[in-house]
């Protein structure tokens, strides 16, 4: 009978035993390079499908923790990669920081992902603050609340992403119904706040409003509702996003002192009648 060539396959106790440690060796790191091999094509995929775009969306955290991440996968490899196989402390810092390093690549990827998302599911209020706060308009955190106070009805929250476009400019509307207790709370910490001056709607008279009715289109005949100290994009997401057609002559506005008719980039609406509030950043 005749036998076919053994191959020489060790496994970690014939190694021991026999002398077949390098082979051993040899195998391990192949199957280690191979790891490699995947998280590097994983990168690469991600990269070129629309990853370079979102970086640049919430470039302030995406950036960060994109290069963070590769930091730690590259070093990680360089340092603890030849001492893997004969070492099983090097192994797992190896392992520790491919990890670490694919998971803050990806987690770079979620930040757009959660800012251009969740408009209407206040539970990721929180983390769709923190994303635009710190990856998009980090001025936006003197206005926008760490937290809701109460669970806010009819909740609408756009947060946009940065995007390389002329004259584009990523805003923030948080808009939602609440108590009048929670509104005086707002209010109190807002006014303290010397950059926001307080002022009160002045409403439109028949005849101005006739006039406006005449100047927008069927579509856009909601808009005759504006006040005229509301900036018209807030209006149009309070109105188009978060359905909401609340009567506003009796509310006050809170704008930034630098705020123009070309430029009403910040503020807030109170009105205590409807318990609605709206902040735009």
């Amino acid at each position: 009978m005749k036998y076919g060539k053994r191959k020489n396959i060790c496994t970690d106790t014939e190694a021991d035993n026999s002398g077949c440690t390098e082979e051993n060796s040899k195998q391990k790191k192949r199957s280690s390079s191979t790891a490699d091999t995947i998280i590097q094509t994983v990168y690469i995929l991600m990269f070129i499908m629309g990853g370079c775009f979102f970086i640049g969306c919430t470039a302030g955290i995406s950036f960060a923790l994109s290069v963070a991440g590769f930091l730690i996968y590259f070093f990680g490899v360089l340092i603890f990669f030849s001492s893997a196989a004969k070492s099983i402390i090097a192994k797992r810092l190896l392992w520790i920081s491919r990890i670490t390093g694919l998971f803050l690549m990806i987690l770079a990827y979620c930040a757009p992902i959660i800012c251009i998302n969740f408009e209407t599911q206040s539970f990721m209020y929180p983390v769709k603050r923190f994303v635009y706060v710190y990856g998009v308009r980090p001025a936006a955190k003197d206005i926008l609340p760490v937290f809701l106070s109460e669970s806010p009805e009819d909740y609408y929250f756009r947060t946009e992403g940065s995007f390389p476009a002329q004259d584009y400019r990523p805003y923030s509307y948080l808009i939602f119904h609440t108590s009048e207790q929670a509104l005086a709370e707002y209010e109190s910490r807002l006014s303290q706040n010397s950059e926001y001056t307080k002022k009160t709607i002045q409403p439109k008279s028949d005849e101005e409003y006739n006039e406006l009715v005449k100047k927008y289109s069927k579509e856009d005949a909601y808009m005759a509702d504006c006040p005229e100290e509301l900036p018209r994009h807030v209006y149009n997401w309070l109105v188009k996003g978060a359905g909401i057609t609340d009567n506003l002559n009796n509310a006050v506005i809170y704008g930034h002192n630098s705020n123009s008719d070309w430029n009403p980039y910040s503020g807030a609406l109170l009105n205590y009648e409807t318990g609605l509030i709206v902040i735009w950043r």
